[in-house]
């Protein structure tokens, strides 16, 4: 038994899952940015974003986004690139 507890334990230490956005909704929030410097900033910042829920809820994920990630969907409301970019620098990006 101890044996089985130390070989589970160390592959689950070595398992190399990644948790990650689908590239789906991935794809879905960067097609809602309204400028170029959004849309890159989306992919950058929002791509290693785990949104912990088992559904797609759309707006209830991005309660659960980080700062960066969040700053870079509010820069992708505006439709200027110039705007975009100021958002994206008040957020030190």
């Amino acid at each position: 038994m101890k044996k089985f507890l130390i070989v589970f334990s160390t592959i689950l230490l070595f398992s190399n899952i990644s948790y990650s956005m689908p590239r789906e909704q991935l794809y879905r929030l960067m097609s809602k940015a309204q400028n170029e410097v959004a849309f890159y900033a989306i992919e950058y910042y929002c791509s290693n974003e785990d949104p912990g829920l088992d559904m797609d809820a759309g707006e209830a994920q991005k309660v659960f986004f980080s700062k960066p990630c969040k700053c870079a969907i509010k820069s992708g409301e505006q439709s200027d690139d110039v705007i975009a970019q100021y958002i994206l620098e008040q957020c030190d990006l």
